[in-house]
């Protein structure tokens, strides 16, 4: 399946989906490498950090310039798609991240 997300006209329907909760997230926040951890894009902050300082992370496929870069729940509510390696190789994968606040159903894309 992985690679089926890289093919030409592949749907993000395909994609790997994590839920958040607001449990997961630090003032209403969470930075880039624990959104790594929490799909599985990378196994421990050290190789998170340095797919970031790579180049090799892309946030709704614009590239993630720094270990710095957080996302709000509100950017979670709307979805966010997170893509290690280059588009087109099989060892790249996605996932897709949506937030569930307590009171209510999962929101996604």
């Amino acid at each position: 399946m992985r690679r089926a997300l890289f093919l030409s006209g592949a749907n993000d329907a395909d994609m790997p989906t994590t839920e958040l909760t607001e449990s997961q997230l630090t003032d209403g926040r969470i930075g880039i490498l624990d959104l790594m951890l929490a799909c599985k894009l990378a196994p421990t902050k050290s190789e998170a950090r340095r797919l970031v300082q790579q180049g090799g992370v892309f946030a709704d496929d614009e590239k993630v310039a720094s270990i710095d870069v957080v996302f709000t729940g509100e950017q979670l509510k709307n979805g966010v798609k997170l893509r290690k390696g280059k588009k087109g190789l099989p060892q790249g994968c996605s996932c897709m991240l949506t937030f569930r606040t307590a009171a209510g159903p999962t929101l996604s894309m």
